[in-house]
């Protein structure tokens, strides 16, 4: 089982548990948060997201401050070796999954900008953006199948808007959900 804990020094890390065993290793310690693992079907690799080696950018004007969020996608066996950067964008890529024959991880990615949107109400977001004299996000997030050994990124053909969770049915369908003006629903590509 691989999880995410912050109890070795509060930073969020990838944990493996032997359920023979209940023997628990730290598989990441690096500056940074590692999140939402997903182990590969074959068992040889973990895919992860995390924000190591980014930089926090800070956006604002006046008294109003934005946290844009960075990440990237990676792997790593579940040994701990073979650390690899799958993307990088310098914006925000994240919630890997698998497809079934291990060669392919899916994600989304979007701008660090968008990562606002994304993560607030979109009222509240428009109408702060208003007052700093900016225009309104509507955010709208690329789903990605990024190939694990050449790392050529290929964009998923998908409806607008901030998608995220995508999730690689048995038929080789993407779903995902999708947050727009309308709600929160669930579409498949």
């Amino acid at each position: 089982l691989v999880f995410v804990s912050t109890r070795a020094d509060g930073t969020a890390d990838l944990w493996i548990r032997d359920l023979s065993t209940n023997r628990e290793t730290r598989l990441t310690s690096e500056r940074g948060g590692d999140f939402r693992p997903a182990w590969s079907p074959d068992g040889k690799w973990i895919a992860f997201s995390s924000d190591r080696g980014t930089k926090v950018k800070r956006d604002g004007g006046g008294q109003w401050w934005v946290h844009l969020q960075l990440a990237d996608i990676y792997i790593i066996h579940p040994d701990g070796s073979a650390l690899k950067r799958l993307t990088n964008s310098g914006n925000f890529c994240g919630g890997p999954r698998w497809t079934r024959d291990s060669s392919h991880v899916v994600g989304y990615c979007l701008s660090g900008e968008e990562t606002f949107a994304y993560r607030s109400a979109s009222d509240a977001t428009d109408e702060a953006l208003q007052r700093m004299g900016r225009k309104p996000l509507r955010g709208n997030t690329t789903l990605v199948s990024i190939d694990v050994a050449t790392l050529e990124q290929t964009p998923i053909s998908a409806r607008p808007g901030i998608k995220s969770f995508p999730s690689v049915l048995n038929d080789g369908e993407i779903a995902y959900v999708r947050k727009d003006t309308d709600g929160r629903g669930i579409s498949y590509n």
